[in-house]
């Protein structure tokens, strides 16, 4: 069996591990080799997915270990979310996408609601998956898998046996 492993990279000075701004690079830089060194000593590097919401770490850490994927991770404001619920927020969508490229990142990993139609091709237009989080309720699931995103991540994975 091939399974395949996720780590979320959590920085500990970075409040809720999603504004890596007041982290120095140097900073940055030995987290990655700490995080790379423990991806290549493990011997699973291919089959490991390193996610974080602290996106500057992600290139970093493939540069030290070139066969490991990662995954941009993105959280919406209350506002954001709420715009978005509404059909409003495309340029908050849009703005995701562009870190998530300028970063390389092989998965786009955001909060459900950023996953219009659109925003799912885009992601695929630029050799990203669209992989959404926590997706809970099972109609959600099955919409959001019918429009293409390439996986889900939920607290309730039985909830994916559709």
């Amino acid at each position: 069996r091939n399974i395949l492993f996720n780590i979320e990279a959590k920085l500990p000075d970075v409040p809720d591990n999603k504004d890596s701004s007041s982290v120095s690079k140097e900073a940055l830089d030995e987290f990655a080799t700490l995080m790379a060194a423990a991806v290549n000593a493990s011997g699973y590097a291919q089959r490991i997915t390193v996610q974080s919401f602290a996106i500057e770490i992600l290139p970093l850490v493939k540069a030290k270990s070139p066969h490991v994927r990662t995954s941009a991770l993105f959280q919406s404001t209350y506002w954001q979310g709420f715009r978005m619920y509404i059909g409003l927020g495309g340029g908050v969508r849009d703005a995701i996408l562009q870190k998530a490229i300028a970063v390389k990142a092989d998965i786009i990993s955001p909060y459900w609601l950023y996953c219009s139609n659109d925003f799912i091709l885009k992601a695929h237009e630029n050799k990203m998956l669209v992989i959404p989080w926590t997706v809970n309720d099972t109609k959600k699931i099955r919409d959001l898998l019918d429009r293409g995103v390439d996986g889900i991540i939920s607290d309730y994975p039985n909830r994916l046996h559709l």
